[in-house]
């Protein structure tokens, strides 16, 4: 979000902080922009003198009193452009708040259930039919996450019963070469938040299967999962090298009634601050595909 702002408020210098990094050998978005803070090279300057270059000082406050600075300029710059630049401005927060790259919380009851309402808090939602909500946590200390690419690929199938078992396959890709500093062995902890009641048949390519929320196995211990706002959860732990591909593939029954008699209705939810990409659901040669950029609702007519 921070970086889309600097391409309506425009490129910053800062006094001080005007290292090229053109030639240190960095991931292509941090040599590019000169002198400037850029949208493009906004998150990997930051961290540079952040991280790499503290200006004599060793403490964090100090170093990180370029927050303070940028925030500064882009405030100037705004201040300083005309008119024009405030409906874009508006359609920018918007944007983002339905993007799930801002948040809002408000101390007073009634202005917080309204937020809510609006989808503008970033909870996790009630729903009546399917519900998958992907959450990644990165344990690496480093930002790999920055690039790395994630899809969804789901699909569904009938079982004797009328019990409907589902497969989730995440697909995760880091193209940028190991560095030792942004882009580095991916650690992650995911957790898929499912309709409650579900059941976990199988998990592959976990380093660690997680179906109690304090305790890990090799295998299943705990088909059900364990119950958190309102919705079940499952966990799994593993690590990618860069420039690598790895999946993760969890099989689960749906409680029953969860399919409708007439459709399939899905409600998928982006994580605050991250963009999976590409999500697909399958019901027999029926595919249904869309760009998790915010929350989605997809509905499939089953045709019986």
């Amino acid at each position: 979000m921070a970086a889309d702002l600097l391409n309506l408020t425009g490129p910053i210098r800062l006094s001080g902080y005007e290292i090229d990094l053109a030639n240190f050998g960095l991931p292509e978005d941090c040599r590019q922009g000169g002198q400037n803070f850029t949208s493009v090279n906004l998150i990997c300057r930051l961290e540079f003198y952040v991280e790499k270059a503290p200006r004599g000082s060793s403490g964090t406050e100090a170093r990180k009193r370029i927050l303070d600075l940028i925030s500064d300029a882009v405030i100037k710059n705004i201040s300083n452009s005309s008119a024009e630049i405030w409906p874009k401005l508006v359609d920018f927060i918007f944007k983002n708040l339905a993007q799930k790259n801002l948040m809002v919380y408000a101390s007073a009851e009634k202005e917080q259930a309204l937020i809510s309402d609006f989808g503008y808090a970033g909870e996790v939602r009630e729903f009546t039919g399917d519900y998958l909500y992907v959450n990644d946590s990165n344990f690496g200390g480093l930002k790999t996450n920055l690039y790395m690419q994630e899809t969804v690929e789901q699909s569904l199938q009938e079982l004797e019963g009328g019990t409907w078992r589902k497969t989730v396959k995440i697909k995760y890709y880091n193209p940028v070469p190991y560095d030792g500093w942004l882009s580095g062995y991916y650690k992650d902890f995911v957790r898929i938040y499912v309709p409650q009641g579900s059941k976990l048949v199988s998990l592959n390519g976990a380093l660690q299967i997680w179906t109690y929320p304090n305790s890990w196995d090799t295998d299943i211990q705990n088909p059900s999962g364990w119950k958190e706002n309102g919705k079940t959860v499952f966990g799994a732990y593993f690590t990618l090298a860069p420039q690598k591909e790895y999946t993760l593939t969890f099989i689960y029954d749906l409680p029953v009634g969860t399919v409708g008699a007439e459709d399939y209705r899905l409600l998928l939810q982006k994580q605050s601050g991250t963009n999976i990409g590409l999500v697909k659901v399958q019901i027999g040669d029926t595919i249904e595909s869309v760009d998790l950029s915010q929350d989605r609702e997809i509905i499939i007519p089953l045709g019986r």
